[in-house]
């Protein structure tokens, strides 16, 4: 076996507690097999060998059964071992003892007959009577000795040990008495430690106890309890067996086996080990500390690097292959095992390549089936139904019972199965080979998209399982849409043609009932698929733009709708163009929605300026929509900066100070409170924080920074609009002559940290720098000189993550040459040349402005 990789696990309850009992247990089995070895050789070697005549009666015979109850070498097994061998061997022999007189009793048509069956019936009961008392009167003496052998060795030798006459012989021989005192000693010393391991196996039920979180989840403790025997023979044999063992690698090892026994056992294992993770973290959320949480947390995560690292390497690819085909509902495997199954590739799902395993994605596709097809996973439910009703067994399938499930046991198995399926997908698709395989399989699209095409979250309002299934749907789907190249062309193709799914999405985006990760997900897919498609794009778009520019509308869809016109408006000119003709005024109102005095609505304002800029850049067809987009940026500039760079910071302080007076008041009020109710009170809003992020994952875009996508806009306009115009450019050189470089100033200093978004951010100020300084404008030299001072310093700290941004260009598919990134450097140094010939100019107010 290929080494295996090392993984921290010496704090999993399996190997805090199984491995070292199991490991405990296997020297104690070891001293007991020595100790066997050496009686045996020192009774038949040193006294029934050199001291047989000299021996008395009662010591040879001492000798003689403890020497046999050595070499049947029954400290091997366990006490309920060996009475289940027992029994099972005497039913067995009595069964086939009766069966065996008794013979062929079918054939009872004539009164002879069953006179003739009733005579060999008494027969064998008469004979098996007989039989039992043979055996229990020749038999249960051997059997006594089997179960009870060393024990009955260890009263021997205390008797002989209290008696200690050995006769006459012992006197006149100087090593017979000795040698007898040994034997018996060790004798005596096996038999102790006999009933120690015995009395301390009792204790295993109460150990796999601390390892399964619930005591009354009998498979779980059956499947702990296996693995602690299982460890416990293997240390027997060799006590490094339990090295590197725990419940994952145990279970791959069996997994790999060639026993289908083995096989089953190691799914239920590895299946079993996955689950007790999650159960340990559920019940530390509600009873335990954050410390046992990240505990735990960090022992799943463990187990999870685990189970990929032996799955997924090159020695156990079998093993893979083997646990994907346990998901084919025609194959080997009952219902358990395939659930069990899909659940385990699930947690490898994102490591898998499908190339590599021909035929998965079919077995994987066949996860998402009819509550009917599912009730017969059972294989011999099926063949039976095949070989009676041959083509017409499907048509059969609702006589069927479901032996062993009931109803709604069944169905909560489906419903799991179905969701694990999906998310199978999802996995996959993050890959772009495994898009393109599975654009290439037929009948998976229509699978995928069955929840929307039959439109199930409408038509069965209030059902949790058809909201979960259309969500599940949605994110394949988004992932599906995005793949790149010629397969995501194909994906799209084929999902836009599917007109009942697409109205689907479409009522989810404008359903007020409707989650709002599900408009998030519909929001995106119609997006992807409008930007290959031409079709109704127009009427999607104006779609969009009633609801970003909606104030009625509630605040999660109104920033969709701004991210799904913003991703547009990036694409190409023409997709401006439509926004800008889809009603009289789009651009007064995303200049509204910017303007806007709401710290609260703060991502639609940036996905405004993102529009806005966006239609400057591509819309250049000189029309009337350019004028309104010209005359309308040039008015709102002044505004842009003012209420953008200079109104911000002093709502930032104000809230700031708030803050700090609320945190006073409330350490005053904190101080005539008990500590303990402090604790409850803090823990409860620790929970309703947590519950408020999981109820709408967009609330954390509300924390987006503003000033990089104004900034953005800003220096697009300048380039494009204000750099053309000698009136506009006077007018821009008036606007906030004196505040503005402090602002840039104190914007650079309070975002110099060395991240990506803060680069994004300094470059803009340095490309803001080089516009003021092309314009009339009368500036401080000495706020413009702090400026560049704030800006060299900021570029020194990012210099690093500077250069390593030339590799960050995206996947722009083979063939394709990057576009040339200005490092922070290079534009820092321009402005430096530029603010060095700046020259201040006089400018008259009245005008530079408007009336």
């Amino acid at each position: 076996m290929a080494k295996r990789e090392e993984f921290e696990d010496s704090t999993w309850d399996e190997v805090a507690f199984i491995n070292r009992y199991a490991l405990f247990m296997g020297y104690i089995s070891m001293a007991i097999r020595g100790l066997g070895f050496l009686i045996l050789t020192w009774t038949t070697v040193v006294l029934l060998g050199g001291f047989v005549s000299m021996l008395q009666k009662n010591d040879f015979w001492c000798l003689t059964f403890i020497t046999l109850v050595q070499t049947a070498g029954i400290f091997d097994v366990y006490m309920n071992e060996k009475l289940s061998y027992i029994a099972n061997s005497a039913i067995g022999a009595a069964a086939g003892f009766f069966y065996g007189v008794l013979g062929n009793y079918n054939n009872t048509s004539t009164v002879l007959e069953i006179v003739l069956v009733i005579a060999r019936f008494l027969l064998a009961v008469i004979a098996v009577v007989v039989q039992t008392l043979v055996m229990v009167m020749l038999l249960c003496p051997l059997a006594a000795t089997y179960m009870f052998g060393l024990l009955i060795s260890m009263g021997l030798s205390i008797w002989r040990l209290v008696k200690h006459d050995y006769g006459s012989n012992s006197v006149t021989e100087a090593n017979l008495k000795p040698a007898m005192d040994t034997l018996y000693f060790l004798a005596l010393l096996q038999g102790v430690l006999f009933c120690y391991r015995f009395l301390f196996a009792l204790t295993k039920k109460g150990l796999a106890n601390v390892v399964i979180s619930n005591h009354e989840d009998l498979e779980d403790r059956e499947v702990v309890l296996t693995y602690l025997r299982e460890t416990r023979i293997g240390c027997e044999k060799d006590p490094s067996f339990a090295r590197g063992r725990n419940l994952i690698t145990h279970a791959v090892d069996l997994i790999g086996s060639k026993s289908h026994d083995d096989f089953v056992s190691g799914v239920k294992m590895l299946y079993t080990a996955m689950c007790l993770g999650e159960k340990k973290l559920k019940k530390a959320r509600v009873e335990g500390t954050k410390e046992e949480i990240l505990s735990l947390w960090n022992e799943i995560i463990g187990q999870n690097m685990m189970m990929k690292s032996e799955i997924i390497s090159a020695s156990s690819s079998s093993v893979l292959q083997r646990l994907l085909q346990t998901l084919d509902p025609r194959g080997s495997f009952d219902r358990e095992m395939r659930n069990q199954g899909a659940t385990i590739v699930a947690h490898l799902a994102l490591v898998i390549h499908l190339e590599q395993f021909p035929g998965a994605i079919q077995y994987i596709c066949n996860l998402i089936d009819s509550f009917e097809e599912y009730r017969l996973i059972e294989p011999y439910h099926r063949h039976r139904l095949v070989r009676k009703y041959d083509t017409d067994w499907n048509a059969q399938a609702s006589r069927l019972p479901s032996p062993g499930n009931d109803a709604s046991n069944l169905r909560e198995a489906y419903e799991k199965l179905v969701l694990t399926g999906f998310c199978i997908l999802r996995k996959l698709a993050t890959h772009k080979n495994n898009c393109r395989i599975m654009s290439e399989t037929q009948g998976l699209l229509p699978r995928i998209m069955a929840p929307l095409t039959s439109d199930i979250i409408h038509q069965y309002k209030g059902c949790a399982w058809s909201s979960r299934a259309v969500e599940e749907s949605l994110k394949v789907i988004l992932l599906l849409v995005a793949a790149p190249g010629k397969t995501g062309v194909k994906l799209r193709r084929e999902i836009s043609r599917n007109k009942e799914a697409i109205g689907t999405m479409e009522r989810i985006i404008n359903c007020k009932r409707c989650y709002a990760k599900h408009q998030r997900r519909a929001m995106g897919i119609l997006t992807e698929l409008h930007m290959d498609n031409q079709e109704n794009r127009a009427a999607f778009i104006k779609m969009l733009v009633d609801i970003f520019a909606d104030d009625n509308k509630d605040r999660p869809i109104r920033n969709l709708a701004g991210e799904a016109l913003a991703k547009l408006s990036i694409q190409d000119g023409s997709n401006t163009s439509i926004i800008l003709q889809v009603n009289g005024d789009v651009v007064g109102s995303l200049t509204k929605i910017l303007l806007l005095d709401d710290a609260e609505n703060k991502t639609c304002r940036i996905k405004a300026a993102e529009i806005l800029e966006h239609m400057c850049i591509h819309h250049t067809q000189d029309d009337e929509s350019l004028g309104k987009l010209k005359k309308a940026m040039t008015d709102t500039m002044p505004k842009i900066l003012h209420c953008g760079l200079i109104q911000d910071e002093t709502h930032a302080l104000a809230e700031q100070n708030q803050v700090e007076l609320l945190e006073k008041e409330a350490d005053i009020e904190n101080q005539c409170d008990h500590p303990q109710d402090n604790a409850e009170h803090e823990s409860k809003v620790e929970s309703e924080v947590e519950m408020d992020m999981e109820v709408d994952e967009l609330d954390n875009e509300e924390d987006e920074e503003f000033h990089t996508p104004l900034l953005s806009l800003c220096v697009t306009v300048c380039d494009i609009f204000i750099s053309a115009d000698e009136d506009l450019s006077c007018r821009f050189g008036a606007v906030d002559a004196i505040s503005l470089p402090r602002k840039l100033k104190d914007m650079v200093a309070e975002n110099s940290t060395p991240t990506v978004p803060c680069l994004r951010m300094m470059k803009l100020t340095c490309k803001m720098v080089i516009s003021m300084m092309k314009h009339r404008g009368s500036y401080q030299k000495e706020d413009l000189d702090n400026l560049m001072k704030a800006l060299s310093s900021a570029s020194k700290s990012m210099s690093f993550l500077d250069r390593s941004m030339v590799f960050a260009s995206g996947d722009h598919g083979a063939g394709t040459t990057m576009k040339p990134i200005k490092s922070l450097r290079s534009l820092v140094k321009e402005a430096k040349k530029k603010v060095a010939t700046y020259e201040p100019e006089i400018i008259d107010p009245f005008t530079s402005t408007d009336g």
